[in-house]
């Protein structure tokens, strides 16, 4: 029997879309994976008089004995020019991290550096007024005897970006002691669970506002009426997060200054969300676009931008000046809207977000990285005190404006992770965030490329509205809350199992590009396999909760069953 001119159309566009997207991202995995050219960069440590350090970077040679030469040159030249300087480091180092590279490309930093022939002089000391002073003297002194030192720069404003590295003066390695952490975050749970009683208790206030009505569209699956503005006490606690940390031993005010400045950019992403929720009149276009906003003016604030993928061609890219702004704002947006797009059940977003926190700390711990461990724990703690009231008592949403708060934070902890951290691989916050990001991505690719819709129009074909269809069979067919509720809750947990598994294996490797790009090609076939068999209600049995009282899963009428069937790969012939 032949098909519908309309469905072989679709099947057509579903083969050629999925073929040009399988081979971009075997291409991506493939150049990722592939083994570098090795490089040595001459890197040699230098003690002045009056407590100033001087390091030399230089551009990278290709052989080891090549790199030797060069800081053998260069060391000989300092003690010959300078009695007092002592050579106290030679290495050659295969491996910059990102701020030294940008220092070496001759980009803005917030220490004082002196262009050399073929390298940088960098000047650290005590304070950054006695860096640049010596550095000035070294330039008055030696820059008239020919063209080795070009110019002096002064350092630029201090931000969250800077890595924990010898460039910097050293700071006391005391970290919070685990009672100090865990009263931190339960300090900040303790504020949002009050905000949350108080949007709560004067729903009947706001309601005509706030209120989520059931049915009002193809992802409302709750039964009454719901306030979603849950993002209001996430805010709070947010606030309260960043005052506390004041009292946290080891921050220092710059660290202090770059989280509250932090906070204020998330204003934007928020307050369009926020307005959503309580006018309904707030597009996704202009929700996307004052999240790129907050992302833009974050990276130009506090420094929070990504140079590095571990992906050959885009790392060079990302080394020229404007790159790493656009780039990074683009993501910080992308990963907020994907955080909004599975915010579909009680307790998904925000459990899947405490597990990926969780994992941020976890690694910020393990590497004594203050700001990005309090950070993570204070957004944690907010969560942890609204998620008692989304589930599973389901009582407030999240809303669009809490989504897009957490995303916009979630997004700058992995970006700071990695650029505070160079032996952290870009990787790790992309395998933590593997799930919004390849859900957003599968459902452009299902409705834009199969189905020829709008990418911003909603449907009922996520996976996780797929999970509530297929998995979660206990009450079907019942209409009262309580089991409508119940079913509703019993979604969440299965994509909070997955998050934990893919979020262990990658802080288990979490400096490995290789091992966590493996992991991340494995947790996006097994997403599209399980995908497929829920679709053709094909689950595996062991995964379907039926409760106490297994009720037989009903066959779906057949036009539902075709329309499922034309979601991902058009209907069989």
């Amino acid at each position: 029997m032949a098909s519908h001119p309309a469905v072989s159309v679709q099947r057509r566009r579903a083969k050629r879309a999925s073929l040009v997207l399988g081979a971009l991202f075997c291409t991506v995995c493939i150049l990722t994976l592939l083994p570098r050219q090795p490089k040595f960069y001459p890197t040699i440590a230098i003690d002045a008089a009056k407590s100033v350090r001087l390091t030399v970077f230089q551009e990278p040679t290709r052989t080891r004995a090549e790199c030797l030469g060069r800081i053998r040159e260069v060391a000989g030249a300092v003690v010959a020019a300078c009695e007092a300087c002592n050579v106290v480091a030679e290495q050659c180092t295969p491996e910059l991290s990102p701020n030294e590279r940008r220092i070496l490309k001759g980009h803005a930093t917030d220490v004082s550096t002196a262009r050399i022939a073929g390298g940088v002089i960098v000047y650290t000391a005590e304070s950054p007024g006695l860096a640049r002073q010596t550095c000035l003297e070294v330039e008055r002194v030696y820059g008239a005897a020919g063209p080795t030192i070009l110019d002096c720069v002064p350092a630029g404003p201090a931000n969250l970006s800077r890595a924990r590295e010898h460039l910097e003066p050293a700071q006391p390695a005391t970290m919070p002691t685990p009672g100090f952490l865990i009263a931190l975050t339960l300090a900040v749970a303790g504020v949002a669970f009050l905000a949350c009683y108080v949007l709560v208790a004067f729903e009947g206030v706001h309601a005509r506002l706030s209120a989520d009505l059931p049915g009002s569209g193809p992802q409302k699956f709750h039964s009454r009426p719901t306030p979603r503005v849950g993002g209001i006490a996430l805010a709070l606690g947010l606030i309260a997060g960043v005052v506390a940390l004041r009292f946290v031993p080891g921050l220092t005010p710059r660290s202090l200054d770059g989280l509250t400045v932090l906070a204020l950019c998330a204003i934007p992403a928020f307050g369009g969300g926020l307005a959503e929720d309580l006018t309904k009149r707030v597009g996704p276009a202009a929700r996307l676009l004052l999240t790129l906003c907050a992302g833009v003016v974050a990276a130009l604030a506090v420094g929070a931008t990504l140079d590095r993928l571990d992906v050959p061609g885009l790392d060079s890219l990302l080394l020229l000046p404007v790159v790493p702004v656009l780039f990074t704002a683009f993501a910080v947006a992308g990963v907020a809207n994907a955080i909004n797009i599975v915010d579909g059940y009680n307790g998904l977003a925000s459990g899947y977000a405490i597990i990926v926190l969780a994992a941020f700390a976890t690694l910020a711990l393990l590497l004594h990285d203050r700001v990005v461990l309090c950070a993570s724990l204070i957004m944690l703690g907010a969560l942890a005190g609204f998620l008692v009231w989304n589930w599973p008592l389901g009582r407030l949403f999240l809303g669009d404006g809490g989504a897009y708060l957490l995303g916009f934070w979630v997004a700058e902890l992995a970006v700071l992770t990695v650029l505070r951290n160079p032996e952290v691989s870009p990787w790790f916050p992309l395998v933590l965030l593997i799930h919004p990001i390849f859900e957003t991505l599968f459902s452009i690719y299902r409705r834009a490329l199969i189905r020829g819709r709008s990418p911003g129009q909603p449907d009922g074909f996520h996976f996780h509205t797929l999970i509530f269809k297929r998995l979660v069979r206990i009450h079907v067919g019942r209409k009262d809350h309580r089991s409508r509720l119940a079913r509703n809750n019993g979604v969440a947990p299965y994509i909070w199992v997955m998050t934990a598994m893919v979020s262990g294996a990658a802080l288990s490797f979490w400096s490995s590009t290789d091992a966590l790009v493996t992991i991340a090609l494995a947790s996006c076939m097994l997403y599209v396999w399980i995908y497929n068999r829920l679709l053709r209600w094909r689950a595996p049995k062991w995964l379907v909760f039926q409760g106490r009282k297994p009720a037989a899963a009903p066959m779906p009428h057949a036009a539902v069953a075709a329309e499922d069937a034309v979601a991902v790969s058009g209907p069989r012939k």
